[in-house]
């Protein structure tokens, strides 16, 4: 399978998981998996907390949290690593910073609720009912979301495969 072909399947694996369950994080998540199998089940579950700019707190993108982790798993070290070898943590440090400027660059930033202004002209609360209940039911919001998190996956995919032969 070619580079293309399996970003393809990873940006549709993660639409057609968004598209179902409406969970940016994981959507990336699964995704992510779906083109790399160093990604364990366990990263795909734990990544629904992800979602909602971590756990509904409206912080950064879950999708972008989520291929941040995906980059972690890839190129930092471990912490006995770390301990034997300092400079293995610089290194992995410009990959994590590398898919931040690629981020940025993509969406003009990192964070949920500027992107939600990007793509709905506002910001939600997610801790009031009423405004998480105005979201959930806007038309169109799902399809807005699961393109965002397909250009996620999409740009993750293209930065981690730089490095394969």
């Amino acid at each position: 399978m070619t580079k293309e072909e399996r970003i393809q399947r990873a940006v549709d694996a993660a639409v057609e998981t968004h598209m179902k369950f409406s969970v940016c994080g994981r959507s990336a998540m699964y995704g992510l998996k779906q083109a790399f199998d160093f990604i364990p089940d366990e990263f795909v579950t734990a990544s629904m907390s992800l979602s909602g700019g971590g756990g509904a707190g409206y912080g950064s993108c879950g999708a972008y949290s989520s291929a941040l982790m995906v980059t972690g798993l890839k190129y930092n070290p471990t912490i006995d690593q770390q301990a034997k070898d300092p400079g293995l943590f610089p290194p992995a440090q410009a990959k994590f910073m590398e898919l931040r400027d690629r981020f940025k660059k993509e969406f003009g930033t990192i964070l949920c609720p500027e992107i939600h202004k990007q793509l709905f002209g506002r910001t939600f609360d997610f801790t009031d009912p009423k405004e998480l209940e105005m979201y959930m039911n806007m038309e169109g919001r799902c399809e807005k979301c699961a393109q965002t998190v397909a250009r996620a996956v999409r740009i993750t995919c293209e930065m981690l495969m730089e490095d394969e032969d």
